[in-house]
């Protein structure tokens, strides 16, 4: 079986790196909510995301949105 839904909600995660979510090519679903996320402009985490179609960033209060942070998700991100 393929991970495909993922939820990290609530564990204080501060950062993500670009290899983070690396190998996760079949997650339809992640949940980041409830977290310290401090993305620099600069970061492609979720670059290898392909399938992702939903992504939840609630209450992440550092965020420091950019489109960069998003590529990859493109094609098939319905909900963020």
């Amino acid at each position: 079986a393929k991970l495909t839904y993922l939820s990290l909600q609530g564990n204080d995660l501060n950062y993500l790196t670009n290899k983070s979510l690396r190998g996760l090519n079949n997650l339809i679903y992640l949940n980041l909510a409830r977290n310290r996320l401090q993305l620099q402009s600069n970061q492609q985490p979720f670059q290898d995301l392909n399938s992702l179609e939903i992504l939840n960033l609630d209450r992440n209060i550092q965020l420091n949105l950019s489109k960069l942070i998003f590529q990859g998700l493109e094609t098939n991100l319905m909900e963020l």
